[in-house]
């Protein structure tokens, strides 16, 4: 049986996903974004996160949902993996946990 260790869960799209607790780097509100032309729409744009370029991905359009403005409790999840960091816009951040690995359903293809 696989252990999943830590989990972070968000609000994204109407469902829940988790994030991997050790690629989440940190969680704030959502910067003003800059729109670079050319990019697909589920890139948001760029930021000035802690003084530096961020690209910040909304995935709500790739599956399906509303890309309205988020309310209040919209989150900027910024992630980082191999060095590489990107934030992600979320509908909300639900906290963390360490689930039972037969509750969890494979990944998205």
């Amino acid at each position: 049986m696989q252990t999943l260790g830590e989990l972070v869960l968000v609000r994204l799209g109407g469902c829940r996903y988790a994030l991997p607790m050790a690629s989440v780097a940190e969680v704030g509100r959502p910067p003003g974004l800059t729109r670079v032309p050319g990019l697909p729409a589920w890139v948001a744009g760029v930021a000035n996160w802690r003084g530096r370029v961020l690209a910040v991905l909304d995935l709500r359009g790739l599956l399906s949902a509303d890309t309205g403005e988020l309310d209040r409790r919209g989150r900027l999840v910024v992630l980082s993996h191999g060095g590489v960091r990107v934030g992600l816009l979320v509908e909300g951040v639900a906290g963390g946990a360490a689930p039972d690995p037969e509750s969890v359903e494979p990944a998205l293809a």
